[in-house]
């Protein structure tokens, strides 16, 4: 929609160059050789340097409105600082590098929330006392309503050491002596 707003303000304000345009050749040749340095449409004169500012301050319009419509247009891009997935052992605790908006410009100082296991979290603490898998969502919503998301995945694993010796454990057998 924003495009074709622009497209339809774009279409007028050249409309309006056309029937301004249209109205000096009718005023030039209306003259019969009575020129003098201005450009009239009924009893509005300009100088030629004024119709110059005049088509370079509807082009400039013009390109204002193509790009913000383009930048409307575009979701935020989020950026996960540090490993994803991410890992780390039981009974360790885990700090959340974060994620950074990396574009559109405009975009650059929105902020950020976080969501834990899906609840929304200011703070993100994981529960490190057992291997589990969390996800951490950082969302993005800009001033024309485009949401981004990236995810990051955090594995809870047994220590090395851990793993190995659980499973010597249960490999080994009762003889009943």
């Amino acid at each position: 929609a924003p495009v074709v707003k622009a497209i339809q303000a774009l279409s007028s304000e050249i409309a309006l160059i056309e029937n301004t345009i249209a109205g000096f050749a009718q005023s030039i040749t209306s003259q019969k050789g009575n020129f003098t340095n201005e450009l009239c449409v009924g009893s509005t004169c300009v100088t030629p340097a004024q119709f110059q500012a005049m088509v370079a301050a509807a082009n400039q319009s013009a390109i204002v409105s193509a790009s913000t419509s383009t930048a409307t247009d575009t979701p935020p891009v989020i950026a996960i600082n540090g490993n994803n997935p991410a890992t780390v052992q039981v009974g360790a605790s885990y700090t959340d590098l974060g994620a950074t908006i990396t574009g559109p410009e405009a975009d650059l100082n929105l902020g950020i929330k976080t969501f834990l296991n899906g609840m929304l979290a200011s703070t993100i603490v994981l529960d490190t006392t057992a291997a589990a898998t969390d996800t951490i969502d950082y969302v993005v919503t800009d001033t024309a309503g485009n949401a981004a998301t990236s995810t990051r995945t955090v594995i809870v694993q047994p220590a090395h050491n851990e793993a190995t010796r659980d499973a010597s454990s249960s490999d080994a057998t009762s003889t009943g002596q």
